[in-house]
């Protein structure tokens, strides 16, 4: 066991390492304290969302419906994690390494998977606890409900890394019996994230239309064990929780430890002649790019989400009366003529600004960055090439559901619906490149490190967000009373293009120098 925590607090060490360099101390403390500062603020946002919730149900005289939404969370945040950690990669880049060096395969495995456990506890301390030491605060119930909800938070990462292993290796194999195994295998993702949303939704839709708690958590025992311990301390859905959690685990575990090391076998062509067909630098670069995109799995999870949401968006916006989302807005004092469409503009723009490749392409070159280097390419050809990837990504859904929104907002409109999203994405495609710049991370063991632990990865999200949610809080905070909103449209078409502007003459620039330098 002891070599298992000294490979942890390796990975631990190599990834802080990451973020500090000699050379770019300044540079780094300023992103990690950016990143821990948005972190702080999406961590107050839950912990008031939670006070709403709660403080809405106990004057209602029914406080433990605020524990039966928090572990209805808790069920969707840990099927998300599953989803999310289901990109296993076939292989790392230390295997032969760790392979070599007298360590039992299973403290190999166990170490790499209580790093990434880490990371998913790390989310749900900060989304799921501050539910409950705002229940236990608010209902006066005692140090003994918040233990018991940390106990909670870091069993259920355990069920989420396990089914999440069983669903990759899973899909490898099938994977294997195709062409493209690594397409595939992203293919067969995909498919499991549309699961993941139907179930979201059936779930959300269930619990909507059935007001009987008993009944429904009757339906669903893990919510029910949940709510069961939290509140009570019942030791058997204590029990049934940590048999699954640890069960599950272990079993996980066992059948890594049985692959690892091992050849990825997959189909192999016959093929012998090779076919050459003379391009353009940038579009050669393009098309392979688009095809690397798509043969890492964990690359199309952390990146295309935005884009099926976005899609997901204008079907349910689509679906719902006008008049409903009116009454959403006024419920918040919002009553202005066409506030609506600024709402869904700003609603579209955060999820699909959330599509952002860049922000890890350079760091993904890793090792064979010189390779890219050495060809006589101009630089304007390879950042663009990584920029038009990003931009296929959320062109496609921008200007397949401006249509759809505008049937119920109208045809008039469909100019904003089309322009502004895509503008937003392109100013996110710029600064993710830029920021990856800033920030690369080109040694790592598997994709997971520079896609989902990056730095420029974080800044880039947290960044995005702020930078589009700033002129919509204006607006609605100040302006929409004042500024007609064709007028709040053109204010924003105007505010994205100098942002462009900006972005790309400090890619075109800066940028230009840092990629040298690499």
């Amino acid at each position: 066991m002891r070599n298992t925590w000294r490979l942890v607090y390796n990975y631990f060490l190599t990834f802080i390492g990451g973020f500090i360099s000699k050379k770019r101390n300044a540079r780094f403390a300023m992103g990690v304290l950016f990143v821990l500062g948005i972190a702080t603020l999406m961590i107050v946002l839950f912990t008031n969302t939670a006070i709403a919730t709660t403080v809405q149900f106990t004057q209602l005289g029914v406080p433990e419906l605020a524990m039966y939404s928090n572990s209805f969370m808790a069920i969707l945040i840990m099927l998300f994690l599953t989803v999310m950690r289901s990109a296993l990669p076939a292989k790392t880049t230390d295997e032969q390494l760790l392979l070599s060096l007298p360590i039992k395969k299973t403290q190999i495995i166990l170490a790499k998977s209580l790093f990434n456990y880490l990371f998913d506890f790390l989310s749900l301390l900060g989304i799921l606890f501050p539910s409950y030491i705002v229940y236990a605060v608010i209902n006066q119930t005692g140090i003994s409900l918040v233990f018991r909800g940390l106990l909670i938070t870091l069993l259920l990462p355990l069920f989420s890394n396990a089914i999440a292993t069983l669903i990759a290796l899973l899909f490898q194999k099938i994977a294997t019996f195709f062409r493209n195994y690594s397409i595939v295998q992203t293919i067969l993702i995909l498919l499991l994230i549309g699961g993941y949303v139907l179930i979201s939704y059936v779930l959300n839709d269930y619990l909507l239309k059935n007001n009987n708690v008993d009944m429904v958590l009757n339906q669903f025992k893990p919510m029910k064990w949940i709510l069961t311990f939290v509140l009570n301390g019942t030791l058997l859905s204590l029990l049934w929780i940590a048999l699954i959690a640890f069960g599950t685990y272990s079993i996980s575990i066992l059948l890594r430890v049985a692959v690892f090391g091992k050849e990825v076998k997959s189909y192999r062509s016959k093929k012998i002649e090779l076919d050459f067909t003379e391009r353009k630098p940038m579009w050669s670069l393009y098309r392979k790019e688009i095809k690397y995109y798509f043969s890492v799995p964990i690359y199309v999870i952390n990146t295309i989400f935005g884009a099926i949401m976005y899609v997901g968006l204008s079907i349910l916006l689509l679906m719902i009366k006008q008049e409903t989302l009116t009454q959403i807005l006024a419920s918040i004092r919002i009553d202005a003529s066409g506030a609506e469409i600024a709402f869904i503009l700003a609603a579209g723009c955060l999820i699909i600004t959330t599509v952002c490749t860049t922000s890890s392409s350079i760091s993904l070159e890793g090792k064979h960055l010189w390779v890219l280097k050495a060809h006589p390419i101009k630089v304007r050809d390879i950042f663009l090439a990584k920029i038009l990837v990003n931009m296929t990504l959320t062109t496609i859904p921008i200007v397949l559901m401006a249509p759809v929104v505008s049937i119920k907002f109208g045809f008039a409109n469909l100019w904003m619906f089309m322009l502004i999203p895509f503008l937003a994405s392109l100013v996110m495609a710029i600064l993710g490149l830029y920021f990856n710049l800033l920030f690369p991370k080109l040694e790592w063991e598997s994709e997971v490190q520079p896609v989902k632990q990056g730095l420029s990865t974080m800044v880039t999200l947290f960044f995005g967000f702020a930078f589009v949610i700033l002129p919509f809080v204006f607006y609605f905070a100040f302006f929409v009373t004042l500024v007609n909103y064709v007028l709040f449209g053109l204010l924003l078409v105007a505010y994205f293009v100098l942002w462009i502007v900006f972005s790309y003459t400090l890619l075109h620039k800066s940028g230009k120098t840092h990629f040298e330098r690499l």
